[in-house]
């Protein structure tokens, strides 16, 4: 780590926004890679890279970042770094820590702030309150190692009074704890936009990888929306055929409750339609009916009994077809995924009743439409449960402008060109076509809103993640170990 804050600077020099050539990654690494002990000490890079040849950098920046022709050196850094690739829960889960500290949603919070938040990789970090008074020279190594022994000996005496299967863990993981702190003391500087604020999004940005590409793309499209973004087609078209399920349920319904009251209407017209001819026949039979006053009850009881009759029809077709549907009250997600509503609100508001049964909570099974976040059971904020609702659920649908702001941000390059794959397309263009392609008026008539397991699976987006490595993760030590190993095999 001691090494890779040297690499900091020196990038940060060279390159303060973050883009850099391949061929001048290239030819830095070489030069670093190159200097011996005797004119570099300490070295500038850590002690596994020391037995790289020049060939072999060319051949590792190739295997990490493809043939891009610009690379963002910060993520060269974090491959060296090995950090654990988090998932989509970690990446809500630090964002939610991060919105905590920043209420006007700026995206940066101090640096102070930044090391008191809970990361995937190390939930609490002390090494940053050491810093605060002395500044840490990463040309210094023996300042770097003196500060980092002074903290493990401080921890070391806090742990002492645990308990001791505590205290067996901090001194089998001691090393380690350290070398997570340095980490993240890295990435705080790393993502600085000034002195002292972090742009906590870019670098939470930078973690969105996964060995499928397509998942790491997900992962960026969760950290903006801030729920998960379903990227699995298995899971994803089986949300598709329920959903397709429950609009039919629902225009059946609607239907039904249409019929009833078509029959209804049709009741009272005919109903009217007696007593208006009772009335007209009342002038002319008045004398006749003041002598046979029994046939005024006869008419009123057959106005009765055709009325109880042609409810009762209707009433039982209604039963009919509802029983046909599970007792179960239906929701259905609405298309910015931020909601759910009842299909009782496509119907009329005056005709909206108990409609539907719900069955018991416990009877009912939701493991298939939630993934379970793990909820605290200490009191917590109202504004910690709602963040802790979202990341509960699951968006199917992707908004066309929260695609084109991820993909413009996380691939400037890709971004800048107006030929994209010979297709004469740009960016902008190309997802324009990707949304036409992709919309199905089955499921929804905007053109805006497309399924995003279907979006990540599209040809055009596939050539753009064959273009980058952008969202992929790689390990860079199996990548040194298979490059020393091939020049071994080599030779002999």
């Amino acid at each position: 780590m001691v090494q890779l804050g040297r690499l900091i600077d020196i990038f940060q020099r060279i390159a303060p926004r973050g883009i850099v050539s391949e061929r001048v990654l290239v030819y830095v690494l070489q030069d670093l890679v190159s200097c011996g002990e005797e004119d570099c000490y300490p070295p500038f890079v850590p002690c596994a890279w020391r037995q790289l040849r020049p060939p072999d950098i060319e051949i590792l920046v190739e295997q990490l970042f493809g043939a891009a022709e610009y690379i963002e050196w910060r993520e060269f850094i974090l491959y060296a770094m090995d950090l654990p690739v988090p998932s989509h829960q970690d990446i809500l889960k630090a964002r939610a820590a991060f919105k905590m500290q920043d209420p006007e949603s700026r995206e940066v919070v101090t640096c102070e702030q930044f090391h008191s938040a809970p990361l995937w990789f190390l939930e609490i970090s002390t090494f940053h309150e050491n810093l605060l008074d002395e500044e840490l020279d990463y040309n210094n190594s023996d300042t770097v190692k003196d500060v980092m022994l002074r903290e493990k000996a401080r921890l070391g005496e806090r742990v002492s009074g645990l308990k001791s299967d505590l205290i067996e863990t901090w001194e089998d993981n001691s090393d380690t704890i350290l070398r997570l702190m340095l980490a993240k003391e890295l990435l705080c500087r790393m993502y600085l936009v000034n002195r002292d604020s972090v742009h906590y999004t870019a670098m939470l940005l930078a973690f969105c990888k996964a060995e499928n590409p397509s998942e790491g793309l997900g992962k960026a499209f969760t950290l903006a929306m801030g729920a998960k973004v379903c990227t699995d087609v298995i899971e994803g078209e089986k949300y598709v055929k329920e959903f397709v399920e429950e609009k039919r349920r629902a225009k059946e319904l609607k239907l039904n409750q249409d019929y009833v009251r078509e029959e209804a209407n049709e009741v009272t017209q005919n109903l009217l339609k007696q007593m208006y001819n009772v009335k007209q026949e009342k002038n002319k039979c008045y004398i006749l009916l003041s002598k046979r006053r029994h046939i005024r009850f006869h008419i009123v009881r057959e106005i009765m009994n055709y009325i109880i009759n042609e409810t009762i029809k209707a009433v039982t077709m209604f039963e009919r077809s509802r029983d046909l549907d599970p007792k179960r009250q239906i929701m259905i997600q609405q298309l910015n995924g931020l909601e759910e509503i009842d299909p009782a609100g496509f119907l009329p508001p005056e005709k909206i009743s108990e409609h539907l049964v719900t069955e018991d909570p416990s009877m009912i099974n939701d493991e298939h439409e939630y993934e379970q976040f793990p909820v605290s059971t200490e009191d917590g904020m109202p504004e910690d449960r709602e963040r802790i609702q979202q990341h509960e659920k699951i968006i199917y649908w992707l908004p066309r402008d929260i695609c084109l702001t991820v993909l413009s941000t996380c691939l400037p390059w890709l971004a800048s060109q107006m030929d994209l794959f010979q297709t004469t397309l740009s960016l902008r263009e190309g997802i324009v076509r990707v949304y036409d392609d992709l919309r199905d008026e089955e499921l929804n008539d905007e053109k805006d809103l497309v399924l995003a397991h279907r979006l990540v699976n599209h040809i055009f987006i596939r050539e753009l993640l064959r273009a980058s490595s952008k969202f992929t993760s790689k390990n860079m030590a199996d990548l040194l170990r298979n490059i020393l190993k091939s020049r071994v095999e080599k030779v002999v």
